[in-house]
């Protein structure tokens, strides 16, 4: 739990993401982050042994040659890192494999592929060690990626692209998937549209040939302007909460069978009387 407390706290101009991996030790954990190489001096992702118990971070290594890795994800397994790389370049975008290795705490690269749109922002690997899912934030698209047993990256098995934007022109002119999350049983898989206040929905079946296959409905459609950016759930897994980026709000939904039912909104932030966020 401590480890994930300190992802919020990490308050650095370059970085891109953070992940976080548990070690041997109850009191030590391995944090990942990704940073914009073209902000210098940053060089890529960055690995740091973190203790719970003192609150120590310790630089373990860092990788070179890897172009803006932003978002990070461990495998379940452990065993293999995906980031988001060559993120907010034009006409590019890819996501990239590295092994990891707990002792040394040292990624090694593996392979990359392309993206299947520009600017990737976000990435999740299913329980089963045999998928990655991305959001191509710019380009609107949901890439699926087969994984092999080496942890390298098949090329893309599917790319599902969006054109529908909303209400505000120039933010959500078009769609702008901005994260992928599979449901806590992982039998269906959502996906944030900011560009087209969505949030499109998925089923998925790690043993079909094609996993993500659209559900019914197709999507939960979010107050216009509001702009869903990331999703989680509750460990109760009854509940799942929405951040929205241009209406700098929180959703609540409760969640049963693939299906978001809006409860609540809230602000995430109060405003004085000059306008200015608290």
């Amino acid at each position: 739990m401590r480890c994930r407390l300190l992802l919020t706290l990490i308050l650095i101009a370059y970085i891109g993401g953070v992940a976080y991996g548990q070690t041997r030790s109850n009191e030590t954990c391995y944090l990942f982050i990704g940073t914009y190489t073209h902000s210098k001096p940053a060089k890529g992702i960055y690995v740091y042994r973190f203790n719970t118990a003192d609150g120590s971070l310790k630089k373990v290594s860092n990788t070179e040659n890897i172009t803006n890795p932003s978002y990070v994800t461990l495998s379940p397994n452990g065993q293999y890192l995906y980031a988001c790389t060559e993120t907010q370049m034009p006409n590019a975008g890819s996501v990239s494999a590295f092994g990891f290795d707990s002792i040394k705490g040292r990624l090694t690269f593996i392979n990359k592929q392309r993206s299947g749109g520009e600017n990737p922002v976000y990435a999740s690997v299913d329980r089963t060690n045999r998928w990655l899912v991305n959001a191509n934030y710019t380009e609107g698209a949901v890439s699926v990626f087969p994984l092999n047993d080496n942890g390298s990256l098949g090329i893309a098995d599917t790319v599902l692209s969006y054109l529908d934007g909303s209400i505000d022109t120039p933010r959500q002119s078009r769609a702008h998937v901005h994260s992928v999350v599979f449901s806590p049983k992982q039998d269906h898989f959502f996906a944030p549209d900011l560009g087209a206040d969505k949030i499109r929905s998925y089923t998925f079946d790690p043993i079909r040939k094609h996993p993500l296959q659209p559900a019914a409905p197709q999507y939960a459609t979010t107050v216009p302007g509001s702009g869903p950016r990331h999703l989680t759930f509750h460990p109760n897994g009854r509940f799942a909460y929405c951040t929205e980026e241009l209406s700098g709000t929180v959703s609540v939904y409760r969640y049963s069978n693939g299906q978001l039912a809006p409860i609540q909104r809230i602000a995430s932030y109060a405003l004085h009387q000059d306008g200015y966020a608290s």
